[in-house]
């Protein structure tokens, strides 16, 4: 990376988006978005972002690159297309880094947090948990697990849908969905508020919805997250009690009820001192910081950040059956090679399908590549990033790339 281009920090998040910086006094927000303000386009999004910055933090800059935060479960076609999202809007170089990850290293660098921590990502539509060590110099992604199906979203329309059974006449759709999500928040100061829900024939149905019912209705919603957040344990080879603390990021884990739910589950209080929706962004910042001091061999800013596979990565025959190339939590950057005779028992259509699994087995995923080339190895790379590049290696050693489907 070229040594005067500046890093600033990025989370687009589900809203708008935050920009950060790292300076003298530690890193900070420069630019906040709310969603309504912010353009769709995730490029447009990262353009408007960077304008300000360029405009009001850094205008001698020409250009910028940017540690970017996402999901520990965005898949590799997210990935891919967030990096193509921030290319497409002029920024270079850019990083990844898992949003987990960087709320720890917020939390490791700003709070002096140490030992091993639990970091719970509630989002509007996603949701991870990872395990990680923190010690001097030192943050590493034990393990992580998650639920990509599962966030705050769920629990607005869990509430939406028992709301709508109490009225007299159709509710209108959309505005059932911001009444219910508003009326969610509001419980977090009080026992119960009113709730004023807009019918499709112009009449207000007006509701009241208590604390008490809220946490009955989230609570199916809830019981899911502890699967993963138990599979997490498992794999780092912890239980909780031997967890030092217990971090919540995400505008999902605003609610009272939602923090005591993951406070129950893992016998923790859990942390407020860093604000849930900015601390990414914050650990953003300090990544890029930490990136921008690698530069110089003199800089004292050596502390290292080892994230980890967040889903395993498989290859699927032409009889089906998945074999698992690198597993869950497999330390990045990681690679694998399978020899290709291996998969094959005859001497007939020669295909291979790399898989990103959901499964923890890798049973079940999407296709991202398809090998159908002469090689005889197929090598599979994943970068600090989390981007996957799908190679045919060939008999003289060189190697190139598989047919990309994502």
């Amino acid at each position: 990376m070229s040594a005067d281009t500046p890093l600033i920090g990025l989370d687009l998040g589900t809203s708008g988006g935050r920009a950060s910086m790292s300076g003298l006094d530690g890193p900070q927000i420069v630019v906040e978005r709310a969603a309504s303000d912010a353009p769709r386009d995730a490029a447009a999004r990262i353009r408007d972002l960077v304008g300000v910055v360029q405009r009001d933090w850094l205008p001698g800059a020409p250009r910028l690159g940017a540690v970017m935060a996402v999901p520990a479960h965005a898949d590799f076609t997210a990935r891919a297309a967030l990096l193509d999202a921030a290319r497409i809007a002029g920024l270079a170089p850019v990083r990844l880094v898992n949003a987990p990850t960087a709320a720890a290293l917020a939390y490791a660098r700003l709070q002096g947090v140490r030992g091993p921590i639990a970091v719970f990502a509630f989002g509007a539509e996603t949701f991870d948990v990872s395990v990680v060590s923190i010690e001097a110099g030192l943050v590493e992604v034990l393990a992580a697990a998650g639920d990509v199906d599962l966030g705050g979203g769920g629990l607005d329309r869990a509430v939406a849908q028992a709301l709508e059974g109490e009225c007299s006449a159709p509710p209108e759709p959309g505005a059932l969905l911001r009444v219910a999500g508003a009326a969610r928040l509001a419980l977090g100061a009080r026992f119960d508020v009113p709730v004023a829900v807009p019918l499709v024939d112009g009449r207000l149905e007006n509701l009241r919805l208590t604390r008490d019912r809220l946490e009955a209705i989230a609570a199916p919603v809830l019981a899911r997250v502890e699967g993963p957040c138990r599979e997490a344990l498992i794999e780092a080879g912890l239980r909780a009690k031997d967890l030092a603390g217990l971090v919540l990021v995400g505008g999902g884990t605003q609610p009272q009820h939602v923090r005591r739910h993951v406070g129950r589950l893992f016998g923790l209080t859990p942390s407020g001192t860093l604000h849930p929706e900015r601390v990414v962004a914050l650990g953003c910042a300090l990544h890029a910081a930490r990136l921008e001091a690698g530069r110089d061999c003199t800089a004292s800013d050596d502390w290292l950040v080892l994230d980890a596979l967040a889903a395993p990565l498989s290859v699927l025959a032409a009889d089906g059956e998945p074999r698992q190339l690198l597993p869950r939590g497999a330390r990045l950057p990681a690679s694998a090679e399978v020899r290709v005779e291996a998969l094959f028992e005859s001497q007939g259509r020669r295909e291979l399908h790399v898989v990103a699994a959901s499964g923890r087995r890798g049973e079940r995923g999407r296709t991202l590549a398809r090998w159908s080339a002469e090689g005889i190895r197929l090598r599979c790379v994943i970068d600090e990033d989390g981007a996957l590049d799908v190679q045919s290696v060939l008999a003289d050693g060189r190697a190139q790339p598989a047919a990309r489907i994502a």
